[in-house]
């Protein structure tokens, strides 16, 4: 069963706003279970897309990306969102980001499930 359109911005501003790094981002998605080659065909995809606008691809674009990927619903991808949901620390979130967001965002009331 795919995950709802609130679980997937959910994802998109915590995994976007808390990794300073293209780096961080992909180690902690490989440490959830994203196979390498998966991660290196959407990273691949995110650049050719956005070729020649911007010197490296942002950050959200890969993780739009990602998340299109990982929505077809199909079990595997599911256990996969799933891993993220349940790896990522929600303290990572810097704190002024997080007091901006948090408020009028999908972060308070996912927390608020939590």
């Amino acid at each position: 069963m795919p995950f709802g359109p609130h679980i997937v911005a959910l994802l998109e501003v915590a995994l976007t706003d808390s990794f300073q790094y293209h780096r961080d981002l992909d180690l902690f998605l490989l440490r959830a279970g994203m196979p390498q080659a998966r991660l290196a065909t959407i990273r691949k995809a995110a650049d050719d897309s956005y070729v020649g606008q911007y010197p490296t691809t942002p950050k959200r674009i890969v993780v739009q990306r990602l998340l299109q990927e990982l929505g077809s619903g199909r079990d595997a991808d599911d256990r996969l969102v799933a891993s993220i949901i349940t790896d990522y620390d929600f303290s990572q979130l810097s704190q002024d980001k997080f007091e901006l967001k948090y408020n009028n965002s999908i972060l308070y009331r996912f927390r608020r499930l939590q």
